[in-house]
């Protein structure tokens, strides 16, 4: 006989069979949460139909997203999202700029320290807090900070929103280059043919406010209209991209001279290492290779069990990125509405997945990219210009475009242009695939914005819209004028420093002790507990001390090395340039002072629509309090995986009719 069964503030029903002729209540089981022991308010509206169902309040958010048909294109899916123009176009563009004519391997070792120190912490934060909190940034900060403090979860929304209005401007510039290499009757073979083909479409037209366009409405169809489309493409597109991006990495190794351009690449300035705007570059873009501080994670772990390994995912992700158990849960509640079922992966099918992600993850696909594109022109440049120094060649680089934007733009197409009679159907094929990648992480980007619209109080569908329309207005001016694009991956790529540092406060208000025990380690099952590699790398510097405890570690990173790096950074850059620049404070595009400016803004914003939130007692998140766990009462989260809502399993039993009024009659 199916019963109910009530702890520590839950109530479930179990293995319920209903009176499919009672026209009041035709599902087959239904979950009721009820906080601190008393029956939620949504239990009046118990489903009383399939369509119901669907809208059910606990699954309202749920069941607005698409979902994926298969497990490989799932994973083919993230692959295109991980691989993207972040790797192609953003690393070895943001390396040639911090380069010196002497080698860039101080810039690589400032980008590997950089993943240790600054993301992989930041990482395990999002992901536990995702878990958690079962809900969207803002979400998060309400529950932990409490209303007073909300715009910090607003400002991290904010920096990535704005870095999804420029994002979109390069993607519809891979679109613009998959038309071009369709329609060019050959590809350029020199540098200044190149350059030539760029800087008209890029700096003299008006092209790139039309792609930009085309790519918010691209993205927009998705995000209206679902992505199951998307994930047939990528099962084509992806795997295409992948054996293109192998190939002309070995192909631009074979050509003459490209040894050069490697050791070029993997040649330290140690000089450099004191210079301030080389790390926060290092910085910035580990961030965007990883996705670290952007707040992407947390809506990914939204979708967690307390059984999926947040601290696990959370170290190995930055390292190796393994998205597929993300999307792969996702797609599970996707299917399973209110009722979850854990997918258990075959260990081989993991095995396979996993070596595939650690090859083409990220960190490994940006250096992939910057050897491709300095092996390239190295080769190019010495073949064409033998009396070419080191320094002249970087000048060269550094010179495409402001800030070097149109590298990856002016190359890619010197290369295949030498590949032969293929060239050009493999250089159409790349920025095809290329546009597409970018598109799958540019649906994030903005679903981040629309989830957290959502929060606020729009529909999905008045979200969407508000989304998309902001990123076109905002990412015009970007299209419009490439300087100012430069002017804001710039200014807002740093911002991801000031984005850690809001995670860091989060922690250090919460507590540091308490957020690694009630958060981490007591709320995860089978989960590594805090800290794993935390605690070798600390160990190393205090091994004749007596803090080898967990907590101290997690405070340590959480509370010392993220703020006093994402501060000491800051402070460090804007002394030196300062102390470079005396007209530091004009209002120029690549000054300090725009970019504090345009920080200013945005926090000025963000506090008074905070402030007037809290004045008027407006409560935005009255809804969201029924998704996730309460962190400040501990003692109401259930101790074990039956006990908890998510991680309940329905098992057959005895059935029983049972129409909706007996239902409430017998609660």
């Amino acid at each position: 006989m199916g019963g109910i069964l009530c702890k520590n503030g839950v109530l479930f029903w179990k293995a319920l069979s209903v009176d499919l002729n009672d026209p009041t209540f035709k599902s087959d089981m239904d979950l009721v949460e009820c906080g601190s022991g008393k029956i939620h308010e949504s239990i009046d509206k118990l489903p009383s139909s399939e369509q119901d169902l669907k809208t059910h309040p606990k699954d309202a958010q749920r069941s607005e997203l698409s979902t994926f048909n298969s497990s490989i294109g799932v994973l083919l899916s993230c692959l295109g999202c991980v691989i993207g123009t972040g790797n192609i176009w953003r690393f070895p563009r943001i390396i040639a700029t911090a380069s010196y004519s002497q080698g860039s391997l101080t810039f690589l070792i400032a980008w590997a320290m950089s993943l240790f120190v600054w993301s992989l912490p930041l990482s395990i934060v999002e992901y536990t807090l995702g878990r958690f909190t079962r809900t969207s940034p803002l979400g998060a900060f309400h529950r932990f900070l409490g209303n007073k403090l909300v715009w910090l979860g607003g400002w991290i929304v904010a920096v990535t929103y704005m870095i999804t209005a420029y994002f979109s401007v390069i993607v519809g510039w891979c679109l613009y280059y998959f038309y071009k290499s369709c329609a060019l009757s050959s590809l350029p073979r020199d540098v200044e043919t190149s350059i030539k083909i760029f800087n008209e479409f890029a700096q003299e037209s008006y092209w790139p406010a039309l792609t930009h366009t085309l790519a918010v409405v691209i993205v927009g169809g998705c995000i209206f209209g679902g992505i199951k489309w998307i994930e047939k493409a990528n099962m084509v597109l992806v795997p295409m991209l992948l054996g293109i991006l192998v190939f002309t990495f070995g192909w631009s190794l074979t050509r003459k001279y490209s040894e050069v351009g490697i050791t070029f690449l993997f040649t330290p300035y140690w000089g450099s290492m004191f210079t301030p705007s080389l790390w926060v570059a290092a910085a910035s873009q580990n961030a965007f290779d990883t996705g670290a501080a952007m707040a992407l994670f947390i809506s990914y772990s939204s979708y967690f069990s307390r059984k999926n390994g947040a601290v696990r995912l959370g170290t190995m992700i930055p390292l190796c990125n393994n998205m597929v158990r993300i999307w792969k849960r996702n797609n599970t509640i996707q299917r399973t509405r209110i009722c979850e079922i854990r997918t258990i992966y075959k260990k081989k099918k993991q095995t396979v997945a996993l070596i595939i992600d650690s090859i083409f993850s990220p960190n490994v696909s940006s250096l992939l990219c910057a050897l491709t594109i300095f092996s390239t022109v190295f080769s190019t440049l010495i073949q064409t210009s033998p009396t070419l120094t080191r320094s002249g060649i970087l000048k060269i680089m550094q010179s495409n475009g402001p800030g070097s934007t149109g590298l990856t733009f002016t190359w890619i197409p010197v290369l295949f242009a030498y590949v032969g009679g293929l060239g050009r159907v493999l250089c159409s094929l790349f920025f095809l695939c290329l546009s597409f990648a970018g598109i799958t992480s540019l649906i994030g980007h903005v679903q981040l914005t629309v989830v957290t619209a959502k929060d606020l109080g729009l529909s999905h569908r008045q979200a969407a819209f508000a989304g998309l329309f902001l990123t076109l207005v905002f990412g015009m001016p970007s299209a419009i004028s490439i300087n100012v694009l430069t002017n804001q991956d710039n200014v807002w790529g740093f911002a991801l420093m000031l984005s850690g540092l809001s995670m860091a406060g989060l922690i250090i208000i919460y507590g540091p002790m308490k957020y690694r025990r009630v958060i981490v380690n007591d709320f995860g099952i089978d989960d590594w507990k805090l800290p794993v590699v935390w605690v070798f790398m600390i160990s190393c510097y205090f091994e004749n001390l007596t803090f080898h405890n967990e907590a101290f570690n997690l405070f340590l990173i959480n509370s010392v090395l993220v703020p006093l790096s994402g501060t000491g950074l800051i402070i460090w850059w804007a002394y030196d340039l300062i102390k470079s620049n005396p007209k530091w404070y004009q209002l120029t595009l690549d000054s300090m002072t725009t970019t504090l400016l345009e920080w200013l803004i945005v926090f000025l914003i963000l506090i008074t629509v905070n402030a007037i939130a809290v004045w008027r007692n407006i409560d935005f998140f009255h809804k969201d309090k029924q998704n996730g766990y309460d962190p400040h009462n501990p003692d109401y989260i259930p101790k074990d995986e039956l006990q908890s809502f998510d991680e309940f399993f329905i098992v057959s039993s005895d059935s029983v009719n049972i129409s909706r009024n007996q239902m409430l009659t017998h609660l």
